[in-house]
């Protein structure tokens, strides 16, 4: 079983540099932390926190450009 409480405190610190310090801000790579935050939350359990990550996560992938070649099938 993984360390996850260490990994989310790594993934958290990502998210604030994506979100605050990196420019232009990448909201891609901004909803992949949030995701991968959620997830993490939902291994452990914390269902509730994980729908909130999980959620903001899906807001921003809608607002990315459907043009975007990360989405390509």
């Amino acid at each position: 079983k993984g360390d996850y409480a260490a990994a989310e405190r790594t993934l958290e610190r990502a998210l604030a540099m994506r979100e605050h310090e990196i420019r232009p801000r990448n909201d891609v790579d901004v909803a992949g932390c949030l995701g991968n935050i959620g997830n993490i939350l939902f291994k452990q359990g914390e269902v509730e926190r994980a729908r909130t990550f999980m959620q903001r996560a899906v807001d921003l992938y809608e607002k990315c450009s459907p043009n975007d070649s990360r989405f390509a099938a």
